[in-house]
């Protein structure tokens, strides 16, 4: 018997620009800028080099995300972006209880990159500079499921 597969759009995001611009000024005020001097200015301002870095660093946050979508369920499309957010779809087997778990998380709240419960989703900022992963979070949301959550 075949299974059932089933579908979920999926957004993947990284926080608004002020809510990184306040965590580089929180980093340097309590660190300095000691190892980031390119990246922020004394007063903990981003340069223009930081926020070159940044967006490398959220190109790769995306790739790394999107593959770990691919790893928990049956397949994962990137349809590209949606304002800052890159959007695509998932396929599940609604007999999976991991897949509907992480699902269910994604539909009520969000799944984060710093949350290390739900399958190891920190491995979204794997290759993302030290500054980048200082500085930037987010996570991914799941929408238009063919399931109830």
């Amino acid at each position: 018997m075949a299974k059932r597969e089933k579908s979920c759009g999926f957004a993947i995001y990284t926080d608004p620009q002020a809510t990184i611009e306040a965590a580089a000024e929180d980093k340097v005020r309590e660190y300095g800028t000691e190892g980031v001097e390119a990246f922020v200015t004394k007063a903990g301002k981003i340069t223009q080099r930081g926020w070159d870095q940044l967006n490398q660093d959220i190109n790769r946050i995306e790739g790394n995300a999107v593959n770990w979508l691919r790893s928990k369920f049956d397949g994962a499309r990137d349809d590209g972006h949606s304002g800052d957010e890159l959007v695509g779809s998932i396929w599940y087997d609604p007999t999976n209880e991991n897949q509907l778990e992480l699902l269910e998380m994604g539909v009520k709240e969000r799944i984060d990159f710093s949350d290390t419960s739900y399958g190891g989703f920190t491995t979204a900022l794997d290759g993302v500079s030290d500054f980048g992963a200082s500085v930037l979070g987010g996570g991914i949301v799941f929408f238009e499921c063919d399931e109830d959550f």
